[in-house]
Order: structure tokens, then sequence, then C-alpha cells
């Protein structure tokens, strides 16, 4: 979980117990959870199988969530790759390890302040309904981007993900007394 809106929407899905069609990529006959498509590099056999790892992925996540009194989340990346029409967001780029890339359906997203502290705001009010003591420690990777979907030098698409991520991080922190930034 590399940005604010997977963390989002791997909460989300807790909740909801949501196993989106959108997120199964296919690549040689095999099916892959594009929201985790590193996690079986071999993908699966069958759609049902794929759902059903999904499945206990969120229901793992969710009792990690309820027992946990801290929770400490990097920020790494503000860019993600985008599904138009059901606004799922993903990890790697459509048919960089399964799935093919079809500018119709994707869209790159850069996130903005605006749209990483909506996310942040929305997290942290999904973690005080499974743990509502919970608290959070915010770091910001300092790993650079190898490269970026924007027309900049990967530098400069670093410094403005980078300085973006400190900011809300500072923020968040200052502004909820259960948060805090390292």
């Amino acid at each position: 979980v590399y940005t604010s809106r997977q963390l989002r929407q791997l909460l989300t899905d807790c909740v909801t117990g949501d196993v989106h069609d959108a997120a199964i990529w296919m690549k040689d006959g095999r099916y892959y959870d594009a929201l985790r498509p590193n996690v079986e590099p071999e993908g699966h056999a069958t759609v049902a199988e794929l759902k059903a790892h999904r499945r206990d992925h969120l229901f793992q996540v969710s009792a990690f969530f309820e027992q946990a009194d801290m929770f400490v989340f990097t920020l790494c990346l503000t860019e993600v790759w985008q599904d138009r029409e059901t606004g799922s967001v993903f990890p790697t780029a459509p048919g960089v390890i399964a799935g093919e890339y079809v500018p119709a359906r994707y869209e790159f997203v850069n996130l903005s302040f605006g749209d990483v502290m909506e996310d942040m705001g929305f997290v942290l009010e999904l973690l005080r309904e499974f743990s509502p003591n919970i608290r959070v420690l915010l770091t910001v990777s300092p790993v650079p981007l190898t490269a970026t979907a924007t027309d900049d030098h990967v530098l400069a698409a670093t410094t403005y993900s980078k300085s973006l991520l400190r900011t809300v991080a500072g923020e968040i922190a200052n502004t909820h007394e259960n948060v805090e930034y390292f």
C-alpha cells in the first residue's frame, strides 16, 4: 500500500467486503489480484480462487485493525493508476505485471494535497471504527521515484510527491491528537 488512496480503498473494502471485478486482471490464462499483483506471482487458476484469497486478506486486515492500538503508515507516492469507471486505484500500471493497458479504461492520476488530506481524514475515521483508541504514526518514504507518468523529470516528480506527503503528514499530526509524525 503505497498511497493514501490505496489505504482508503483497502479499509473501505474491509468494511464492505467488496472484491471488485475491475481488480481482476489476466495474463497467460491466469487471474491476478490487481490490488495485490505481487502476492501470488503465478496468479490464480480461477476467479473464484482469487476472490477467496482476496476475501481472506480483507478478513485478516480487519482482524488486525480491530486488535491494533498502534498503526504505522508510510506515505510513499502520490501517483496512481485509476479505473475510470469504478474509481479503483492500483499499485502498478495495468499491463506491467498483468492485465492490459487500455487508455479509454485507465487513467494516470497524481494526487493533490487536497486529495491526500481527504483520503487520510477518511482513513482516520475508519480506523476509529475498527479501534476507537488507535494511535497512528505517519512517516514519509525517502525512496525516490524511479519513473514517473507525469511530463516532469523524475527528480521534479519525486520532489513534488515527497514534499506534498511530508506537508500532509505534518498537517494531520498537528490537527489530530492520536497522530504523530516521525
